[in-house]
C-alpha cells in the first residue's frame, strides 16, 4: 500500500515522490471505476426488474404493478389491429332468446267485450298472441322417500324386505343431481366451500357442511380415476401435445402443476417438483414420441419428443430487449416472426403451404439477422440479449418448427389457457388444505377440461357420473 504523503506545493516534490503520488492517485482512480462500474451494472439489473411486466415478459398480467396517484399503464397486445368495428360483424348471425315450442305452463288472457263499443264477445272465436317469460322454477330440495315393504312368510317362517336401489345406501342422502351441483360449485365455477355451503343456505335452504362437499368431491374423483388413465393414454398416442407448468400451493407448501393436452384432450397432475422426476411420475411424456409445444423448461428437452417452442414467449423477451436497452436486432426477429406467422394464416386460410422459396427466403433473414447481431452485442450486450441470442440460434429447428411444420402452432397460447383457471382457483380459494383435496381438484378438472374441449354440458356430465361409469369415448362423443 502506498504511502500517505500530504503535499501543497507539487514543485517541493522530488522524483521518487511524485512516482509515489502518481501510483496512488492511479490506484485511487482504478478502485472508483471498479465501484462505478458495479453500481451500473446494479443499476440496470434493478431497472431491467422493474421494466419487466406482462407484455414483456413471461410474467403474469397480475404481478404488474401500479404506482399509487398515477392511471395505470395501459396493456398493449402483440396483436396487429384488425381495422374492424367493436361488436357483431356483417353477415354475423345473431342469438337471442327464442320461443319455446313447449311450454311448462299457458296463461290464458281472455277479451270479454270490444275496447270500442263494448259489446260482448264471449261468443266470437279467438286467435292468440304469444309471448313468453323464461324464468326459473322456485328452488327447493326435492326429497324422494324409498319404502321397502317388509313381509312375513308363516309358510317358512321368513321375512322378505324389498332391495333398495344400488344408489340409495343410507337413511338420508344427497341424490345425484344435488351432489353435482356441489362439485359444479366448488370445482367448476371454483367457490370455496364456505361460499358454496352459503349458496345452498341461502338459495335451498339447505344446511351443507364442507365435509359433505369434499365429501363429494372425493367420491366423483374417484369415479374418474379410470377416465383419467384413458386421457393419459390418448395423449401419450398424439401426434401433437402442449406442455406447462405452475406453481401450487399445498397446506403452504409449493407444490407444481404440470398439464399436458391437446384440442380436445387435458390432463393435470400435481407434484413436489418442477423437473423431470414429476414429469416421469405423472407418466405421461417418457412415453410421448409426437411433437411437444413448449416454452423451453430444460426438462421437457431430456425426452424424445420433437420440440417446437412457443414464440408468444420469444415475442415478449425481445420486446423487453428492444424497448429497454434499444437493441435493434430484438426488433428485426420479432418483425421477421410476426410477418411469418401472418403469411402462414393466410395460407392456412387458403387450403396451401409454404413453398420451398418461401421457406428459403426466410431462412437466410433469420440467420442474416442473427449474424449480424454480434456486432451490436459487442457494444451493447445485456445478459438477457446474451442468452436470447444464444437460444435463437442454437435452438433454430425449434424455434422456427412452426414455420416447416403447418400443424405445429406459432405458440403455446393452448396449455397456458388450460393453466389459468387453475391459477383463478389459487386467487379465489387460496391453497388447498391436503395432497387429497390438490389431486381431487386436478383429476375432476381434467376431466371437465377435456369435456369442454368437445362442448360438453358440465353439469350434465357431473349428473350422469354419479350414477353411471363414464368413459373417455363419453367425452370426446360429438354426437
Amino acid at each position: 500500500m502506498a504511502k500517505k504523503i500530504k503535499v501543497t506545493d507539487f514543485s517541493e516534490l522530488n522524483a521518487a515522490d511524485k512516482i509515489t503520488l502518481f501510483h496512488l492517485q492511479q490506484e485511487q482512480i482504478n478502485l472508483l471505476k471498479e465501484k462505478n462500474k458495479r453500481l451500473e451494472n446494479r443499476l440496470k439489473t434493478l431497472e431491467s426488474k422493474l421494466s419487466k411486466n406482462s407484455a414483456n415478459s413471461s410474467k403474469p398480467p397480475s404481478s404488474d404493478k401500479h404506482h399509487p396517484g398515477k392511471k395505470p399503464k395501459k396493456t398493449t397486445s402483440s396483436r396487429k389491429k384488425s381495422g374492424r368495428k367493436p361488436g357483431g360483424q356483417p353477415g354475423h348471425k345473431g342469438h337471442t332468446l327464442g320461443m319455446s315450442s313447449q311450454p311448462d305452463e299457458c296463461i290464458t288472457l281472455p277479451v270479454e267485450s270490444c275496447v270500442n263499443c263494448h259489446r260482448r264477445l264471449n261468443n266470437v272465436p279467438a286467435t292468440v298472441e304469444k309471448r313468453q317469460v323464461f324464468d326459473i322454477p322456485e328452488p327447493k330440495m326435492w326429497v324422494s322417500e324409498y319404502q321397502a315393504q317388509v313381509k312375513y312368510c308363516q309358510g317358512c317362517d321368513c321375512t322378505t324386505v324389498a332391495c333398495f336401489p344400488e344408489h340409495v345406501t343410507h337413511t338420508t342422502q344427497y341424490g345425484p343431481r344435488a351432489k353435482s351441483l356441489m362439485v359444479y360449485m366448488t370445482e367448476y365455477q371454483l367457490l370455496p366451500y364456505k361460499r358454496a355451503s352459503e349458496f345452498f343456505k341461502t338459495v335451498y335452504n339447505q344446511t351443507v357442511s364442507a365435509g359433505t362437499l369434499v365429501n363429494a368431491v372425493n367420491a366423483l374423483s374417484n369415479r374418474f380415476e379410470q377416465v383419467e388413465g384413458e386421457i393419459k393414454q390418448l395423449l401419450i398416442k398424439a401426434t401433437l401435445a402442449h406442455a406447462d407448468e405452475t406453481s401450487m400451493m399445498i397446506n403452504g407448501k409449493r407444490h407444481w402443476l404440470h398439464t399436458v393436452g391437446t384440442k380436445t384432450l387435458t390432463h393435470y397432475g400435481l407434484h413436489e417438483k418442477r423437473g423431470r422426476e414429476a414429469m416421469d411420475d405423472i407418466g405421461i411424456l417418457p412415453e410421448f414420441d409426437g411433437t411437444l409445444v413448449h416454452d423451453h423448461w430444460k426438462s421437457y428437452y431430456r425426452y424424445a419428443a420433437q420440440h417446437g417452442l412457443c414464440n408468444a414467449h420469444h415475442l415478449r423477451e425481445l420486446r423487453f430487449i428492444y424497448e429497454n436497452h434499444a437493441i435493434n436486432w430484438a426488433k428485426k426477429v420479432s418483425d421477421l416472426l410476426i410477418e411469418v406467422n401472418e403469411h402462414k394464416e393466410a395460407l392456412i386460410a387458403n387450403k396451401q403451404v409454404f413453398t420451398k422459396r418461401h421457406l428459403g427466403d426466410y431462412h437466410k433473414r433469420y440467420d442474416k439477422i442473427l449474424l449480424n447481431a454480434k456486432r451490436e452485442q459487442a457494444r451493447k450486450a445485456t445478459i438477457e440479449s446474451t442468452n436470447l441470442l444464444k437460444r435463437l440460434k442454437n435452438l433454430k429447428a425449434e424455434v422456427l418448427l412452426f414455420m416447416t411444420d403447418m400443424n405445429v402452432p406459432f405458440t403455446n397460447n393452448l396449455s397456458e389457457q388450460d393453466i389459468r383457471m387453475m391459477k383463478v382457483k389459487q386467487k379465489i380459494s387460496g391453497c388447498f388444505r391436503s395432497d387429497k383435496g390438490g389431486e381431487s381438484f386436478c383429476r375432476i378438472r381434467s376431466v371437465v377440461s377435456t369435456a369442454i374441449k368437445n362442448k360438453k354440458n358440465i353439469f350434465e356430465l357431473l349428473r350422469t357420473a354419479f350414477q353411471e361409469k363414464i368413459s373417455v369415448n363419453y367425452l370426446l362423443d360429438n354426437s
